[in-house]
């Protein structure tokens, strides 16, 4: 399996239909389209003798993905003074019998359509692009022009256009909305299918306003759609594994070369290079160039859900940097990409400077709720993410490496070092509402918060001016720095953050059984606790030792919530007194440290810590919930079961059936993790209670205003779908809610 990117990307102009046939109209306005189909599957390919459709096919394992659709577009329209709608339908049919379906892309480059196709036209010989985004398209104004599309298994929000297959003008306008052809390759449909040898289709519809303002004539523009098949892993940054990672070559100065590779980010299809670097880390060593306006997901980024990006924006001297909401500016990128004629696909390749993000757009918009501690989402590929300040994934640790130094000195050849390969961190400059200093100064995220304060995080830094160097600086959030993405990996390991735990590395994991246990010992990043995690035969990663957080303020960014920012988790009760009622208004916490009468006297129980419900879903108080609010005090990524039988996953139900589990003393021989009895906290004789002798683990589903769904289970039996109080205090375990 190669590497080298130059291998998979289609550039000859005989893979592209014809183009050249359109009319002119004597009167009024005449638009032309020209649509463009490429196709790839990140494999040496070749192009079949078919003549009527694009077909690419890996030559060694025999994949294929196919693009069909019309040669042009044609879409005629009479302008009037006030501005005349008119429009035309193309339906994109793609195939693939890759095992893993495929994705569909659509860009535009120039996105004007210019009077006889010359560019170089005055504002008065185009129509120009409307703006909007795909999930609030706009209607279109006078000589503007844009699309719009069915969104059947795109996950897009649909914009409101008629679904007719063709239409002529006039058009009612409240059914006629649209936005720009992007310039750059962006997603609008994405099948995970194996095997679609009759192909999906996807119906794309491209609308104009014309008024008399414009000279008549044709008006000509180009459309590229571009499919991408991943029938081969290894070429692509979100399937890159840990075992790849480990069979690359630790790079040097000298080696630098060879020991380098190229992969494709997929959610806009530009190229990184990544390299094994000496502190055993892989790292992209060339900057991040991804582009806003755009949905970041769990399937391609590194973030829990959904999270929407700004448009990026020109660097313009005096615009004003912020603070809580995120901003991304582009740069002269100076790739080294050869130019790419009108008549060719190209991606942007072996990226320079990349863009420039403020922390909270390189932290997927979470940063301006993180006051202290990490924030685990960015805007790195999935399986990717921002380094650590210090630590085994930080800036500190790859210098320290290289025997570069670690704190901050004035040190010119340091500056110069790291510009060079196999770091290639280049003076890629920085926004702060007056210029980029590009050429001059360097400065790149972590994920860290600084201690001082909540306006700033931790970064790397270095300058040629004054030869400033340091691994370890810190910043205000509100400037836009440059991005590099270290790899996570693909596996749960012993001691990383249960916040950065994903689907694949859970996955990756073997199932525990009764004799292999595959148990991974894993941190909460919000107060250093440790606990035991596995992949379990319900398909799920779970926690299987009890949560013990509590006289902790945690935040949206490290925990299971959105909102508020912050949640307190009380300290826990002092006296009998403190909770002796069925008190679900309130928050409740106990610590099991022998309070009551009916409280055991073995002090193995005595970590335990026991939530009401209230507590257990994050809430101030829970009078009048009776739906699930679907939060909780579990680490970011992880969640409270669901109550439900044993066809819903995520729950109780489910997972005891597949392990025929129905008797506590069953479940206890299980590979489960539930080691003992740990009873509760009950309200109504103000003490533990049943220790030694039951377990009780809240669900995150209400049955009532007064009580929730549980799991409960005594030597004798186990009923996971029990319901009791919210008042009384329960133990806590998670899934991973991926």
């Amino acid at each position: 399996m190669g590497y080298n990117h130059k291998q998979f990307t289609i550039k000859q102009s005989s893979y592209y239909r014809s183009q050249n046939a359109y009319r002119n109209f004597a009167l009024g306005l005449f638009s032309f389209l020209c649509a463009y189909l490429v196709a790839s599957i990140f494999t040496p390919v070749k192009q079949s003798d078919a003549a009527q459709l694009l077909d690419i096919t890996n030559d060694s394992t025999g994949y294929y993905v196919r693009i069909t659709g019309s040669d042009t577009l044609n879409i005629p329209v009479t302008a009037t003074p006030t501005g005349q709608l008119a429009g035309a339908s193309d339906t994109i049919t793609t195939t693939t019998n890759s095992p893993k379906g495929y994705k569909l892309f659509i860009s535009a480059s120039p996105n004007y359509l210019y009077l006889n196709g010359d560019s170089t036209t005055s504002s008065q010989g185009k129509f120009s692009p409307i703006g909007g985004s795909l999930t609030t398209p706009l209607s279109l104004g006078q000589n503007t022009w844009g699309f719009a599309y069915n969104t059947t298994n795109t996950g897009v929000v649909e914009s409101n256009f008629a679904p007719a297959a063709s239409y002529t003008s006039p058009i009612p306008a409240s059914i006629a909305t649209y936005t720009s052809v992007p310039t750059t390759e962006t997603m609008v449909q994405s099948i995970d299918e194996a095997n679609i040898p009759s192909g999906t289709n996807l119906d794309i519809y491209f609308g104009i306003k014309a008024s008399t303002s414009l000279p008549s004539g044709s008006y000509q523009g180009q459309i590229t759609y571009t499919a991408l098949s991943d029938g081969v892993t290894g070429n692509i940054m979100q399937d890159f594994t840990t075992a790849e990672c480990q069979a690359l070559p630790i790079a040097t100065a000298d080696n630098y070369d060879a020991a380098h590779i190229e992969l494709v980010d997929s959610r806009d299809l530009k190229w990184y290079s990544v390299a094994h670097m000496a502190d055993g880390n892989c790292w992209m060593t060339s900057n991040l160039a991804l582009d806003g306006g755009i949905t970041l997901t769990p399937d391609d980024s590194n973030v829990s859900q959904n999270r929407e990006l700004p448009a990026s924006a020109n660097i313009t001297n005096g615009t004003t940097s912020v603070y809580d909401s995120p901003q991304i500016y582009t740069t002269n990128q100076n790739s080294t990409t050869t130019d790419c004629g009108s008549y060719e696909y190209c991606v942007v390749s072996d990226v320079k400077y990349g863009n420039l993000y403020n922390w909270n757009a390189a932290t997927a918009t979470t940063g301006k709720q993180a006051t202290t501690g990490t924030a685990y989402e960015s805007v790195c590929p999935k399986g990717w993410r921002l380094p650590d300040n210090t630590g085994t994934k930080s800036f500190n640790s790859l210098m320290s490496a290289y025997s570069l130094p670690t704190t901050n000195v004035t040190d010119g050849a340091a500056v110069q070092t790291i510009q060079q390969p196999p770091l290639n961190f280049p003076l890629a400059g920085e926004y702060d509402n007056t210029s980029d200093s590009q050429t001059n100064r360097a400065y790149y995220w972590s994920r860290i918060v600084f201690d001082s304060g909540t306006d700033s995080a931790h970064d790397l830094a270095s300058a040629a001016s004054d030869g400033f160097f340091t691994p370890q600086n810190h910043s205000r959030k509100l400037y836009s720095f440059s991005v590099r993405c270290v790899f996570e990996g693909s596996t749960i390991e012993n001691n990383m953050y249960m916040q950065d735990i994903n689907l694949t590395m859970c996955n990756n994991l073997a199932e525990s059984t009764t004799t292999s246990d595959n148990r991974r010992t894993v941190i909460d990043g919000r107060d250093g606790k440790s606990y035991k995690v596995s992949h379990l035969a319900d398909g799920n990663c779970w926690m299987v030792s009890n949560l013990a957080i509590n006289n902790k303020t945690v935040q949206s960014v490290d925990s299971d919530f959105e909102s508020p920012s912050t949640y307190t988790i009380p300290a826990g009760i002092t006296a009998t007194t403190d909770w002796n009622t069925n008190n679900y208004t309130t928050k409740k916490v106990e610590v099991a440290h022998g309070l009551g009468s009916g409280a055991t006297s073995d002090t193995s129980y005595y970590s335990e810590v026991f939530y009401n419900w209230t507590t257990a879903v994050a809430k101030e108080t829970t009078a009048g919930v009776t739906t699930a609010p679907n939060t909780s005090i579990c680490p970011k990524g992880w969640t409270l079961p669901t109550n439900g039988d044993r066809g819903v996953n995520k729950s109780w139900a489910k997972l005891l059936d597949v392990y025929g589990v129905t008797t506590g003393a069953q479940l206890l021989t299980k590979p489960l993790g539930f080691a003992k009895y740990y009873g509760d906290w009950h309200w109504g004789v103000a003490s533990e209670y049943a220790q030694g002798s039951a377990g009780y683990f809240w669900s995150g589903t209400p049955s009532s205003e007064t009580n929730a769904y549980l799991l409960y289970y005594d030597s004798g039996g186990v009923n996971p779908q029990d319901n009791v109080n919210k008042g009384f205090g329960l133990s806590i375990r998670c899934v991973l809610s991926y």
